[in-house]
């Protein structure tokens, strides 16, 4: 049996996984190790928690997965806009998903309809946004 692995380029180490080879029906178990350059996933073909992905550039590139987010704490997720990427002259282009603590926005940066922002905290404290009493 010979281990191959489709690392994107971003490993050069993979191990077998027995399970992963029976689902694939016989045909692939390798799962990429140490992922690197903000890659993650068992072929590093996701971005790492907190980075974009830069769609202008190939999964394989070293800059495929750009800076992290600006999500003020708020959420650990976010997607790549090439169109916001492009506006910002190729610096930015993450939008934080699934914002917590009441929070909404590009950057978890506002408060949801009905809340208000406490002028007393930092935007990154989880209860920047109070519910109106």
């Amino acid at each position: 049996l010979i281990l191959v692995c489709n690392c994107n380029k971003h490993s050069t180490k993979c191990r077998f996984n027995l399970e992963l080879y029976k689902m694939s029906g016989h045909k692939s178990g390798g799962v990429c190790i140490d992922c690197q350059h903000n890659t993650a996933g068992r072929s590093c073909q996701y971005c790492r928690e907190s980075f974009t992905r830069d769609l202008t550039q190939p999964m394989t590139s070293v800059n495929a997965c750009q800076g992290t987010c600006t999500c003020n704490n708020h959420s650990q997720q976010c997607r790549f806009n090439k169109e916001l990427y492009l506006l910002s002259g190729r610096k930015s282009g993450g939008i934080c998903i699934q914002c917590k603590h009441n929070t909404v926005g590009r950057h978890c940066s506002y408060c949801k309809e009905t809340f208000y922002r406490d002028p007393d905290l930092p935007i990154t404290h989880p209860q920047i946004c109070k519910g109106n009493q």
